[in-house]
């Protein structure tokens, strides 16, 4: 192998995650069914990969995102919710692989899964 194509494989390499990182930026939409019914939410990101921010919005409203994090392929977030009187922490894990976000939200009822699309 020329050393000019391990320099560009070296390349590649590192510039790989922040690349991914770059991907988890726009508009998300999904369609979530629940046990009252169907909730239609968006997940909008903004900021930087060092400074990432954003905005959840769904049937009662929209909120600021809390402890957004990206790390490699992976964001993170937190909603602090209010659930008939209760404050509720959902912790948020989502991958992007093309125009899908994959998501795991994690509630004191355990774990959820679902896939937003990209808003054209």
């Amino acid at each position: 192998m020329s050393k000019t194509v391990l320099q560009i494989l070296v390349l590649l390499a590192c510039a790989a995650p922040a690349i991914a990182a770059d991907g988890f930026f726009g508009k998300w939409e999904a369609t979530l069914e629940t046990p009252r019914g169907t909730n239609d939410i968006t997940i909008e990101l903004s900021g930087s990969t060092e400074a990432p921010s954003g905005t959840f919005t769904g049937p009662q409203g929209s909120s600021e995102l809390e402890e957004v994090k990206i790390e490699k392929d992976v964001l993170t977030f937190v909603r602090n919710v209010d659930f008939r009187g209760n404050a509720v922490r959902l912790d948020y894990e989502c991958r992007v692989e093309g125009d899908a976000l994959h998501v795991t939200m994690k509630t004191p009822r355990g774990e959820r899964e679902f896939t937003a699309k990209r808003a054209k």
